[in-house]
């Protein structure tokens, strides 16, 4: 009798235990949804532009991975929770703030800075060059990302961009930014910062396919470098970091010779996306 008064005492003080461990633990991660709710209010600004994908991919089971994400230009109704309210023309819909970009309101940028945006005679995230500053509230860009494709010569690389309508890039793990992501050996996967809440870095490959990693998973790069002409410097060529020699470079994107398929390329790069070093 008294071994079975002892075993229930035993247990009963073990279920207490848990109780409070459970609750502790229930109680921290709470104030930690509280700190990142409380930080998130600071830059989520109703009124203001985002970046966000559509109704209909939020539509989709299993949104959250492994799907390509394509942002369009919303307004900002109301920050609620973890979720941001968007507007699109009459109608609007909930979407997580991890997948939203958001831009300040008064933002002002100087000729030489990098600037997230969208391409604003189409849709879709693009990282820009300052080129004219005239109007720091309306600065004229030349989009970088559109250059990936035309090799730095695509006439509709240039545009003035609308106030309130882009963010500064200038520290790492910002949205716009690069990071690396290790796979095996010497393989590097390049992604596209899209948000970092809490410990989870949001982000998009090379072919715009939407991943959730750790953030002590991935290898953030600054966004500014002092290159010169004969570097060794790694970029990204088919989604994968590759090392190549760096010729020049000018108005945010650099032309960098790299041996492709055993011949040698010259690529024009966004220098957001270039590392002078990976592990």
């Amino acid at each position: 009798m008294k071994r079975l008064i002892y075993s229930l005492l035993i247990l009963s003080l073990l279920a207490f235990s848990c109780n409070k461990q459970h609750k502790q633990h229930k109680s921290a991660t709470n104030a930690v949804s509280s700190k990142i709710i409380d930080s998130l209010e600071q830059v989520y600004i109703p009124g203001a532009y985002v970046l966000a994908p559509s109704q209909l991919f939020l539509s989709q089971p299993s949104y959250d991975s492994m799907k390509v994400l394509v942002f369009y230009p919303r307004r900002l109704k109301k920050f609620q929770g973890l979720n941001c309210i968007v507007s699109f023309y009459d109608s609007s819909y909930a979407v997580p703030a991890k997948f939203v970009i958001p831009f300040p309101l008064k933002q002002k940028a100087r000729k030489g800075d990098l600037v997230l945006t969208w391409w604003q005679s189409g849709i879709g995230m693009q990282r820009a060059y300052v080129v004219n500053d005239s109007n720091p509230f309306q600065p004229i860009v030349r989009y970088l990302d559109l250059d990936m494709y035309s090799n730095g010569k695509g006439k509709e690389s240039i545009e003035k961009l609308k106030p309130g309508t882009f963010r500064l890039i200038d520290r790492p793990l910002q949205p716009g930014t690069a990071i690396a992501v290790h796979k095996r050996g010497a393989v590097y996967e390049y992604n596209v910062v899209v948000n970092v809440i809490g410990d989870t870095v949001v982000a998009v490959n090379w072919s715009k396919i939407l991943h959730v990693y750790p953030r002590r998973k991935v290898i953030p790069n600054p966004p500014r470098h002092t290159f010169k002409s004969g570097d060794i410097v790694w970029v990204p060529v088919y989604g994968l970091y590759t090392y190549g020699t760096l010729l020049s470079v000018k108005d945010g994107c650099a032309e960098v010779q790299v041996k492709v398929l055993g011949q040698n390329e010259i690529k024009c790069v966004p220098v957001v996306d270039i590392f002078k070093h990976l592990p």
